[in-house]
């Protein structure tokens, strides 16, 4: 998970790992990312000090007080040293690591390279393995080719959908890290009006939606 409000680090880190098969989800609003963690249980979560540099320690509080997080790694990333009033507030938190070169770190890469050859990022799992079987039906539309794109959803939970587009007419791989505000969720219960950002496709044409 990255925290931060700069949209383009996650194709930084998508191809910093593009062979490890690690899943990478993103957040410009840190509140958001604290309320979807629990959701999502990342093993590790990049924290950008430079555009949040206080919302950290909600994190790591959160983080802290919630068994299902116990062992996800924080890792603050700073362009420039903390002040060593700050500095001493690491001390009250386990699990937590602060990177002070930026973005571009070799310590940085190396420490999320070194987590997925230890099996440790998440991978790609079936939509059977990570969310309760559900059924219905979500819409979006796709801008790029002024298409309406229909899936049937395999699984679901309150954050996040799996859901198997119907007809193969359109580019799949090109939905994952984009943003659809006007998506429609129907089911037994009714409709609703969500907006949502696709994070992967499997091998199956299966695509995960993560609701925002």
């Amino acid at each position: 998970m990255i925290v931060s409000d700069k949209p383009e680090l996650e194709a930084l880190f998508n191809q910093a790992l593009s062979n490890q098969d690690a899943l990478i989800v993103s957040y410009q609003h840190p509140l958001k990312a604290l309320d979807n963690m629990d959701e999502v249980m990342p093993d590790i979560v990049i924290w950008d000090h430079e555009d949040f540099p206080r919302h950290w320690k909600i994190a790591a509080t959160w983080r802290n007080g919630n068994a299902r997080l116990s062992n996800t790694k924080i890792v603050i990333v700073c362009s420039t040293p903390m002040s060593q009033e700050e500095s001493e507030k690491l001390d009250a938190f386990d699990n937590l690591e602060v990177i002070e070169e930026g973005f571009e770190s070799e310590r940085l890469v190396a420490l999320l390279l070194s987590q997925t050859e230890h099996g440790d990022l998440p991978k790609k799992h079936s939509a059977s393995e990570v969310l309760p079987l559900t059924s219905g039906h979500l819409s979006f539309l796709d801008t790029k080719v002024g298409e309406i794109i229909l899936c049937q959803i395999e699984a679901s939970n309150d954050h996040l959908v799996i859901a198997k587009p119907l007809g193969l007419s359109t580019n799949f791989e090109q939905f994952p890290g984009q943003f659809y505000s006007q998506a429609l969720l129907s089911s037994s219960t009714g409709v609703s009006k969500t907006s949502l950002k696709c994070i992967e496709l499997d091998e199956e044409f299966r695509l995960k939606f993560l609701l925002v």
